[in-house]
This record gives structure tokens, C-alpha cells and sequence, in this order.
């Protein structure tokens, strides 16, 4: 009895499962805003890195943390202070890419960049050289800190010699020392977005993130690798989020078609166009059925459908439509989605028009070279 119970069950899960997975998804893509509004902004210059200024000078050996180590251990320090500068570099190298890459910016490099901001130098105020460069907004990222922490550890491990045998004939327990190298990095970088016009600062973005290695070493003579490559990885994962906060995006949101209850037998033939991917017709053809009974799984898919092939608005008229003439919940969920993702789309396609939302008053402060630490 509780295996044909069992079986049961087994059977009734396996086909909620496909019932499931039978369902047919939509995407409505859309534009995502960027966190900040860059729109007025596409000219942009992009400063040198600012090195973290802060960084210590590494012992020659590493040190060790405990009795063992301390004695036994002579591992030579993987890193010296030029890493602050190579890391700066990078970021500069990344930044510089990340920008290019969205294709939302006209970007003048560093090389430039510099020039103009020190432009003083030569007579020449750095408003009007910037002026002159039809540059809207200047970039000047920065490494904020910068702490690289390595020691040497041991560890006692006890371990079988199977080739020297106690007077029982037992292989016997040999105790050994291993010695570990830890690694422990952490970065703090920013960027300060500039007005050009006005040296008002828009915004100013931080990141900071930490990351660890460990590694078995000899006793003399090991070289500790470089913790450049953890500080490189470090930087390559804040540029996804640096491309969101300054540049819209396309999204996607996904949603399943309302299920066929109460069942319309002529509504096969709407189903398949969807799931075939001919959403335009799908949609017509559950309008239809909704206009001609009322049947609220077709004004429902009707409008997800006419919202999938890009009139949000006709969709949104159509989920009102419904709210007033019936009490759903699953119509009243998509129409709240659609009402935020046309506001995000609205919004987002202001950012790419250029649509100035900035009022800001003339600064008489040198507020890049504040910023640069100079």
C-alpha cells in the first residue's frame, strides 16, 4: 500500500513539473534607467587613476605568525609599493573600456584628460580648456586604499610512514610541519563625476572589496605570488555596476501566459502562436476572444502579448479596462509591473535624449584638483 501511494505521488509531482514547465513565458523588454543621469553628460573626460598615496613599504621576508614559522620559514615578499601605481593603471585601462564599450559616451582619454586639468600650468583656466574640448563632464576615478596583508602559518599534520614499522610491524604515525602562505587584499575605489561647466560635483561612487588566498609553501626560498592578479579580478567585478549607474540598459522581464480555465477549446490555435513566437497574431487573437465573452485569462494574455511587442501603453489600457470590470489579482500584479517598467522605460529613454535635469551654480573652486589630491 505506501508503495502504490508512493508511486502515486511520484506520478502526481512529475506531471505538476511538466505542467509547469509547459508553460509558455514571455519577455517584454525595456529600457532600465541608469542610477545616475548621464544624459546631458556625453562628452565625457576621463581622468588618470589616482593612486592610493597610503601604501606601506613591504618587509623583505614574510612574517610569520607563530613559533614554527617564525624559525623554519623564509618566504620573500611577493609585492613592493609600485603596485599602487600598476593598480591605478588598470583601473584607469578598465574604466576608459567600460565607457567605450556602452557606446553612450564620446570618451576622451587620460592622455588628454590630464593636460587639460592641469592646464593652469600654461595660462589656460581649466573651464575654458575644458570648454574648448566641448566637454561636458570630467571622470576622475580613484583608489581610496589599498592593504595587503601576507603571513606565514604553520600547521602540524600527523601522517602514516608505511615504509618504517613499529616493533608490532605497524606502520607508524609521523608528525609533520606544513607550512601556508595567506594573502588578504583590500581595495577601495572611486569615481567623482565633475560638471565641466560649473566644477559642480554630480555624483561620486564607491566600491570596496576585500579578497583572500591561501597557499602550501617550502620552508626557504619560495617566491609569493603576486597579489596583482586578486586586485585586477577586484576591478574587473565593479565594472558591470559602473556601466548600470551610468548608462541605460536594455532589461528583460519574463511572464507566464494565464492558464486556459475556464477552458476555450477555439483558443488552441492562440496558444500555439505564442509559444511558436508569433506574438503579434497570439495577441490578436486573444483580444478577440476577450472582447467577443470576457474571458479574463484572454484579456490577460491579450495584453502581456500587446506589452511583449512593445505598446506598454495599449497594455496598461487594457489591464484598466479589466481592474474596473473585474477582481483579479493576477491582472491586477501585471498591471503594477507594466506601470513600473513604463515609468523605468520613460525614464530611460529621457537619459538617452539628453534631456538636461542639472541646474547647478558656477563654482569658483578648483574642485578637480581637490578632488585629485593635488
Amino acid at each position: 500500500m505506501k508503495t502504490k501511494k508512493s508511486l502515486f505521488f511520484t506520478v502526481l509531482i512529475a506531471l505538476v513539473l511538466l505542467l509547469v514547465s509547459c508553460e509558455t513565458s514571455v519577455s517584454i523588454v525595456y529600457n532600465q534607467p541608469s542610477e545616475i543621469n548621464m544624459g546631458s553628460y556625453r562628452n565625457v573626460a576621463v581622468a588618470s587613476t589616482v593612486p592610493f598615496k597610503g601604501m606601506t613599504k613591504p618587509p623583505f621576508f614574510v612574517r610569520a605568525i607563530d613559533v614554527d614559522a617564525f624559525w623554519d620559514t623564509y618566504i620573500t615578499s611577493s609585492y613592493d609599493t609600485s603596485i599602487s601605481e600598476k593598480s591605478a593603471n588598470y583601473a584607469t585601462k578598465k574604466l576608459v573600456a567600460t565607457l567605450e564599450k556602452s557606446g553612450f559616451f564620446n570618451v576622451t582619454p587620460p592622455e588628454k584628460t590630464d593636460v587639460m586639468l592641469n592646464s593652469s600650468v600654461v595660462g589656460v583656466s581649466t573651464v575654458d580648456a575644458l570648454k574648448n574640448n566641448n566637454i561636458d563632464a570630467v571622470i576622475i576615478p580613484k583608489i581610496t586604499s589599498l592593504s595587503i596583508n601576507e603571513f606565514i602559518q604553520s600547521k602540524k599534520i600527523v601522517e602514516t610512514d608505511y615504509n618504517k614499522k613499529d616493533a608490532q610491524g605497524n606502520p607508524t604515525k609521523v608528525t609533520k610541519t606544513v607550512y601556508y602562505l595567506y594573502q588578504n587584499v583590500d581595495l577601495g575605489f572611486s569615481y567623482t563625476i565633475i560638471d565641466a561647466k560649473t566644477q559642480n560635483v554630480v555624483a561620486v561612487k564607491n566600491f570596496n572589496s576585500s579578497d583572500s588566498r591561501s597557499y602550501e609553501v617550502d620552508k626557504y626560498g619560495f617566491l609569493a605570488p603576486d597579489p596583482y592578479s586578486m586586485i585586477q579580478t577586484m576591478i574587473d567585478s565593479y565594472q558591470g555596476y559602473i556601466t548600470k549607474q551610468l548608462v541605460p540598459t536594455k532589461a528583460r522581464k519574463n511572464v507566464s501566459l494565464m492558464a486556459n480555465k475556464p477552458k476555450v477549446e477555439e483558443l488552441k490555435v492562440a496558444y500555439k502562436a505564442a509559444e511558436d513566437g508569433y506574438t503579434s497574431r497570439a495577441a490578436e487573437l486573444f483580444l478577440r476572444e476577450y472582447n467577443a465573452t470576457g474571458h479574463i485569462p484572454s484579456g490577460y494574455n491579450a495584453a502581456l502579448l500587446t506589452a511583449a511587442v512593445g505598446d506598454i501603453d495599449g497594455a496598461i489600457e487594457l489591464l484598466n479596462e479589466m481592474s474596473l470590470k473585474y477582481s483579479n489579482s493576477d491582472v491586477e500584479k501585471l498591471l503594477s509591473n507594466l506601470l513600473i517598467i513604463k515609468q523605468r522605460n520613460d525614464e530611460a529613454l529621457k537619459q538617452l535624449s539628453g534631456e538636461v535635469t542639472h541646474n547647478f551654480q558656477d563654482n569658483s573652486t578648483n574642485i578637480f584638483q581637490v578632488i585629485m589630491g593635488n
